[in-house]
């Protein structure tokens, strides 16, 4: 990734349960996989996913505006269903961190050199193993069913990143206004957009977004 998340400081695992956390050291990335997976929203191994949030020091983006300052593409796309775990390792082979690869098909490009009608591949901060869900600051991974608004960075290796993790990516097919007082699964489907507890904040950005973007 161009940027490589800050020291993770807090897990929380839902139902109740505690999980460590792991401290990420600044290395070059690797790109090994551990396999192929399927979208959170179509895990079917089991009836339900544990969610392990983990939290991490992180730029709060006020408006749309900053969304927009910081990215270098805009677009609009889906999910096409394929997507890898990247383990990152250390010079010694220990695992540093783990992510997702997924590849979108873009429909609309706002901004950026994108073109239309094309594929890209983006890192996601979350990731399944072991029938848990392991994510980002609340971040929920895309599905098939969605369509995003999605503000992405740049990297040297040509995949993309998302500006501010959940803070970059908003479902046009999921109610404006979200509450996440109870995070909802329906035989290991996520059904929440975003997982997190900064709720208001986020239905402050994706008012922003869909008032500008949703009509194009």
């Amino acid at each position: 990734m161009k940027k490589r998340f800050a020291a993770l400081i807090l897990c929380v695992v839902l139902p109740l349960t505690i999980s460590a956390c792991s401290t990420s050291k600044p290395n070059a990335l690797s790109t090994n996989s551990s396999g192929t997976m399927n979208t959170v929203a179509n895990y079917q191994e089991k009836n339900e996913l544990k969610i392990v949030n983990n939290h991490a020091i992180h730029k709060n983006y006020k408006d749309l505006t900053e969304l927009e300052e910081k990215a270098d593409i805009i677009i609009k796309g889906r999910f096409t269903g394929e997507r890898n775990t990247n383990v990152i390792r250390g010079s010694h082979g220990e695992v540093d961190y783990t992510n997702s690869i997924s590849t979108i098909n873009v429909s609309e490009s706002f901004t950026g050199d994108v073109a239309k009608d094309t594929q890209i591949r983006i890192y996601e901060p979350g990731y399944v193993s072991n029938n848990t869900y392991f994510n980002v600051e609340g971040y929920n991974l895309l599905n098939e069913n969605g369509e995003y608004i999605l503000f992405l960075r740049s990297s040297n290796n040509g995949i993309y990143s998302i500006v501010g993790m959940y803070q970059g990516k908003f479902d046009l097919k999921t109610p404006n206004k979200i509450t996440n007082t109870k995070i909802s699964q329906l035989n290991g489907v996520i059904l929440n957009e975003y997982l997190g507890d900064n709720v208001e904040h986020y239905n402050s950005l994706k008012k922003q977004v869909v008032a500008k973007y949703n009509d194009y």
